[in-house]
């Protein structure tokens, strides 16, 4: 078992990982992670340690790993361009955003305090007058319902210092709503200075009564670390006795503590059994959190149709995240058939409720035409709402929709760099409808004047028969040219392009490629 463990390590060694991030455009870019296992020459076990901690053998290993770089740069250049890398590279973006948006959604999760619940009937002068005369007379009830009324401004002017000295009354009689209460007032500050102490110490007398509102309020505290250290121990044992008395929030947020491992050993199959509690009592967090179990397989098989099921009961309750979600399922079509008119509906439910997100992904949809007709108007108005609130990538969308105003005029006058941003612009549909034939064109004045980026690009297109038909000779030539006029990096990955097309075509045809790189350059790369 231990030689089997230690093969293994030593095989997951044997592969160069390659990642990286930037802010770009003020928009967070992040790639894939990418494997070059060829790119491994040898991988040796330097050193071994072996410890014993209570009562587990745990073996620390240390690896070298000689990786040839040029071979990495090499498998680097050749993704850079590659067509299917780049969709996947997309896919694993909106993976990315996907994985954010559930992430924010369990950070949501992170329940606020429970605050009192007002009465629910109105009361007449009599009644009021019949309250107070009760509760001069010593009755906790009368007193307790005094103070929320004060609390709430119910027959009379809210007033917090009022509504704490009843509330005080009823709560040296005994009174466990009244003990709640004093601690919501205590925590929130009001009517008095904020003192988590004092809110724990009156909720503490609360949940010895069994109120489970106060239970619950307790494991907030800990959870969070207010006025006590944090303690996702002390948390879960509060939760659990407002969970078992069927609060549904306690369940919910025993649910998260199981899901992340904290103050319990990671148990996904306990965090949706608390969640399924929650769920079957109507609550749609704990519906958002299933869908989000499933359609990730934490700790269950993949099931993006058991995700969506749970999406749209809680989605159907106006819960935001859910309809962000349902949106995404149906515009990738996720255990669902791809969509566009009803992601568009899901977004815009969410995007109505303030959701910064839906409204960059309804900015995308127009953007791109995808499910509506095409409208950079109406997608730049999705990118400001989602602006105003600090959404990043909507910043960074508005930024290159003000350069698409600019871009043609200076591209017209010649500036290389508009030339081939416009080219880029129209071969991937950003900001205008994908037209290879326009890309081509940008991309050939941008090639004229020696640009090697989009002489490649010239050359893919001409592999892939975009926008031009398919030749392999013409491509040949693009990747020559840029290869015989760049360094480093960028010369390699022409190359690459080069002897990859190259093996494709017949001894003729490379001759004839050659000799049409050389009038190319002959005529300084115009007529080419």
């Amino acid at each position: 078992c231990l030689l089997e463990t230690k093969r293994k390590i030593l095989e997951r060694a044997g592969v160069y990982i390659e990642s990286a991030s930037e802010v770009k455009d003020l928009q967070l870019t992040k790639d894939k992670i990418t494997s070059f296992a060829a790119a491994v020459m040898q991988v040796k076990d330097t050193k071994e340690e072996v410890s014993f901690q209570q009562g587990h053998m745990t073996m620390t290993m240390t690896t070298t790993a000689q990786v040839d770089l040029a071979e990495v740069r090499k498998q680097l250049a050749a993704r850079q361009v590659d067509a299917s890398v780049r969709d996947t590279v997309a896919a694993q973006q909106e993976r990315l955003h996907r994985l954010e948006a559930q992430l924010e959604a369990m950070q949501r999760q992170q329940s606020p305090r429970r605050t009192p619940t007002p009465p629910t009937r109105d009361f007449s002068a009599a009644d009021l007058q019949t309250l107070r005369t009760l509760a001069a007379q010593g009755n906790a009830d009368a007193q307790l319902t005094l103070g929320m009324l004060y609390y709430n401004g119910q027959g009379m002017t809210q007033d917090y210092t009022t509504a704490r000295q009843w509330y005080e009354k009823a709560a040296a009689n005994g009174n466990a709503a009244a003990q709640y209460n004093l601690g919501v007032l205590y925590a929130d500050g009001q009517g008095v200075p904020q003192d988590y102490m004092k809110a724990r110490q009156w909720w503490e007398k609360a949940a010895a009564q069994g109120l489970r509102d106060a239970q619950y309020n307790l494991g907030v505290l800990y959870a969070h670390g207010q006025g006590v250290p944090q303690d996702y121990v002390k948390a879960r044992q509060w939760y659990e006795k407002a969970a078992v008395q069927g609060d549904a929030r306690a369940q919910l947020m025993l649910g998260v503590l199981y899901a992340d491992g904290q103050g319990v050993p990671q148990d996904y199959m306990k965090a949706r059994q608390w969640w399924e509690e929650a769920a079957a009592q109507g609550l749609g967090d704990a519906q958002v959190m299933l869908g989000m179990l499933y359609e990730n397989g934490w700790g269950v098989p993949k099931d993006n149709t058991k995700a969506r099921q749970w999406y749209e009961k809680a989605a159907a309750q106006g819960f935001v995240d859910a309809q962000v979600q349902l949106g995404m399922l149906y515009e990738h079509g996720w255990g669902v058939p791809k969509d566009f008119a009803q992601a568009r509906q899901w977004y815009e439910k969410a995007a109505a409720q303030g959701n910064a997100q839906a409204q960059v992904k309804l900015g995308v949809l127009y953007l791109h035409g995808l499910g509506v007709p095409q409208d950079i108007a109406t997608a730049r108005q999705w990118f400001e709402k989602a602006a105003v609130q600090g959404n990043l990538e909507a910043e960074g969308r508005l930024l290159r929709l003000a350069d698409l105003q600019t871009l043609p005029t200076l591209a017209a006058q010649g500036d290389v760099k508009a030339q081939l941003k416009l080219g880029d612009l129209y071969n991937n549909g950003e900001g205008v409808p994908q037209d290879y034939m326009k890309a081509r064109q940008w991309l050939e004045k941008a090639a004229a004047q020696g640009n090697t980026e989009a002489q490649v690009w010239l050359g893919k297109l001409y592999e892939d028969g975009k926008g031009v038909p398919q030749d392999d000779v013409r491509a040949y030539m693009w990747f020559s040219l840029a290869a015989g006029h760049s360094t480093g990096y960028k010369q390699e990955h022409a190359v690459y392009e080069q002897d990859k097309t190259a093996r494709r075509m017949t001894p003729a045809q490379v001759a004839e490629a050659q000799r049409l790189t050389s009038q190319c350059q002959a005529q300084q790369f115009t007529g080419c």
